[in-house]
């Protein structure tokens, strides 16, 4: 009988040292990534650039802290484009849990400043950083069967700090955060579909894959969460391929996968498709949803204009070589994520190649996104699982393979030759009148990526010497975070010295508002804030909008625009509040009207200077009995008691029967009464709301109660995943009987 020496908890212990020192120092290069933005010295302080991250991510963070301190679900937002759906709208990612934790740290203070909002969301950014160096660390883990830690480690630092999670996303909240995601769906799929083929499926493991898609799908990026779902179904074909499964196996799994996490978040993704069905997004054509990277971007592979751009597409030289490594040496799994990478690297130039157009008609859903650059996540996931996969295999080599480094040095020769010829080219350009800033920063990389690269053939003997000492595959995860860093750390385009707290200070000029009348800001203020000041605008910073709201700021008059939204103060210039004469109140009573039949016959008219939108409605129904005449001179007065995002009460004293025009737009979930009984919201000029009201005096009552914000399916889904985890996990530990 064999007798072990060591406690059997000592063994686990022991066996989790590397993994517990890996995931340390992950952690310690998040902090040296994220240095400036952490550190107490002001002078040294950097934040998130404003912009897209503040004008939106934080106003609407801020906005749901207020509404949820008050109690209330915020379903509608009345301080962009004059009116628009908040939940439905899914970048505010309101149902999504680290958002909910985020959200939830924020209402227990007793009084939030913007600034506090916007540290807040720069934390929830950060940690998604960390947490997805750690989850690409986990998929290689489990993937490799050798030398895993090292593998894991240069994987995590390649993805979590290469050009794309690095650089674009940071300021694209819902980007980055659905992003993090897929490592986590493919270790599920890994888990559920063991090699052998006597092993059954193991479901739990493609619940737990079905929960991570179902959290990357309340990130709020839908394409970011199409293109893992495109990947998560691609790699339990290839998974089932492997092992002669069946094709019953595939498709159980896929329905499997949809179900759940559709059930999941179908609390964000009813509302938001609905939502889409009625935005400017609808018409877009397959030109304007073609675009992607410019194949003049391919030379930031080798040359990144290093802090100056995002540099997406690079993913390090040292990164190159281990992906290198492991595709020509065809290391288990490479086959898989070389094809991933092959993708999703030609999809990225959108319609510029042919691919595009192939799998445009088939891929449910590619035709419902523009951008087809974001796909570029998948590249840069795949290409970080090469590289972990390269770095394994390294460790494989014995005395007899240290002739396999001869064809590296070649190649790094090879691209030291590239570097030196476009260094030298650029140093005569710039001697000459030719001189640019695009030359001189060409110059900066290519002499960087050549200094770079002569040290990686210096220490080529040196590490192949004894590639597996820990102090040698130190140095290559060390050069490695070295390269990444230089290009990607602290961009100029995502990062100001400017601390936080000093961030969206409370100007004077936006005091000056009326804050109950409509306001136009698109000369004064920075797009987005009217959220986060509380001012009823027309514009705003969402690239999701209602197409008739859309048609108006792009299409019609301006003058126009501030008839039928009813616009009372306007920002002619910066700091210069105008108010116009006689503005048209939100909620205006008409006699007469034109009858239209569709959106585009109701836009023409309003581009017509001789229509008389004060006094007609365009209707596309018959609204009811109205006075012979338009009777515009008729005294009428119609006050508003009370005005809330989703509740609106209107007091109307008629002289006779008319149609109440509305500045609110025309969308499913409004519903109207009139004195208690249920009214029908007529759609007017195009996509505003209208109400029929008979003469005499009558309550006018508005409410926006969405039909599809199924929370009792999500929650119901959530209370059952967490049930059969928590009996997963008492199975588990139950003592087992010898």
């Amino acid at each position: 009988m064999k007798i072990s020496v060591i406690p059997r908890d000592l063994k686990s212990v022991k066996r989790f040292l590397p993994d517990f020192w890996a995931i340390l120092a992950l952690f310690v290069l998040w902090i040296l990534f994220f240095w400036r933005v952490w550190t107490p010295i002001e002078n040294d302080q950097l934040s998130f650039a404003e912009g897209d991250f503040s004008g939106q991510f934080v106003a609407w963070t801020d906005y749901a802290v207020e509404r949820l301190d008050q109690g209330e679900i915020p379903l509608w937002n009345p301080y962009q484009y004059a009116g628009a759906p908040f939940q439905a709208d899914p970048q505010t990612a309101l149902t999504y849990p680290p958002r909910m934790l985020t959200l939830a740290a924020l209402l227990i203070q007793s009084e939030v400043q913007p600034y506090e909002v916007y540290a807040a969301l720069q934390r929830e950014v950060m940690l998604h950083v960390l947490l997805a160096s750690w989850f690409v660390y986990a998929l290689l883990r489990r993937l490799l069967s050798t030398s895993a830690v090292w593998g894991g480690l240069a994987a995590a630092v390649t993805y979590a700090y290469g050009g794309y999670v690095a650089g674009y996303p940071i300021l694209q909240v819902p980007l980055l955060e659905a992003g993090i995601w897929l490592p986590l769906v493919l270790l599920g799929i890994l888990e559920a579909t063991p090699q052998s083929t006597n092993t059954a499926v193991r479901w739990r493991w493609l619940l737990f894959s079905a929960v991570m898609l179902g959290l990357c799908l309340l990130a709020g990026h839908p394409q970011t969460a199409l293109f893992t779902l495109y990947a998560a179904v691609a790699y339990l074909g290839w998974r089932v391929y492997q092992q002669r499964r069946g094709w019953q196996v595939f498709i159980a799994g896929v329905i499997f996968l949809g179900m759940v996490s559709g059930a999941l978040s179908a609390v964000q993704i009813l509302p938001a498709a609905e939502f889409s069905l009625h935005t400017s997004r609808v018409d877009m054509t397959f030109e304007a949803k073609g675009g992607g990277f410019s194949f003049a971007e391919l030379s930031n592979i080798l040359f990144p204009l290093r802090g100056e751009l995002w540099n997406a597409n690079y993913l390090g030289l040292v990164a190159l070589m281990l992906m290198g490594i492991a595709i020509w040496r065809r290391v288990p799994d490479w086959g898989f994520f070389t094809a991933l990478f092959g993708v999703s690297f030609v999809l990225s130039f959108g319609q510029q190649t042919a691919l595009y157009g192939i799998l445009y008609p088939i891929l449910p859903g590619l035709a419902l996104f523009r951008g087809q650059e974001r796909v570029m996540f998948l590249m840069a996931h795949s290409a970080a699982v090469l590289a972990g996969l390269g770095t394994s295999h390294i460790l494989t080599w014995q005395t007899r393979d240290l002739h396999l480094k001869k064809p590296i040095r070649q190649t790094l020769l090879f691209l030291l030759a590239i570097c030196a010829g476009v260094a030298a080219v650029c140093f005569l350009i710039s001697l000459t009148d030719y001189r640019t800033r695009a030359v001189e920063d060409r110059l900066t990389s290519a002499a960087f990526s050549g200094l770079l690269l002569a040290a990686m053939l210096l220490g080529l003997n040196w590490f192949f010497q004894q590639p597996r000492e820990k102090f040698r595959m130190a140095a290559l995860i060390g050069l490695l975070a070295f390269d990444l860093f230089s290009a990607n750390a602290m961009l100029k385009l995502n990062y100001e010295p400017v601390p936080v707290h000093e961030r969206i200070a409370a100007p004077a000029f936006p005091n000056a508002f009326n804050k109950n009348e409509r306001v136009d800001t698109r000369n004064g203020i920075r797009d987005g804030y009217s959220t986060l000041y509380r001012l009823l605008d027309i514009s705003g910073s969402d690239p999701l909008q209602l197409a008739p709201i859309r048609t108006y700021l792009e299409d019609i008059p301006t003058e126009r625009q501030w008839e039928i939204l009813a616009v009372s103060q306007v920002v002619s210039r910066p700091e210069e509040l105008t108010r116009l004469e006689d503005p048209r109140p939100f909620a205006h009573p008409v006699y007469g009207y034109y009858r239209v039949t569709s959106d585009d016959e109701a836009y023409g008219f309003l581009r017509e200077p001789a229509f008389d939108v004060r006094h007609l409605a365009l209707l596309e129904a018959n609204p009811g009995a109205l006075p012979d005449t338009h009777l515009p001179d008729k005294t009428h007065s119609v006050t508003i008691t009370r005005f809330e995002p989703e509740h609106i009460e209107l007091q109307a004293v008629l002289p006779d029967n008319a149609i109440l025009t509305l500045a609110l737009p025309d969308y499913p979930g409004w519903q109207a009464q009139v004195d208690g009984q249920e009214a029908t919201i007529l759609r007017n000029y195009g996509g505003l709301s209208a109400v029929y009201v008979p003469a005499g005096i009558h309550t006018v009552s508005l409410q926006f109660a969405p039909r599809w914000f199924p929370a009792g399916i999500s929650g119901l889904a959530w209370g059952l995943v967490l049930i059969v985890a928590l009996v997963i996990l008492l199975r588990n530990r139950a003592p087992q009987r010898d």
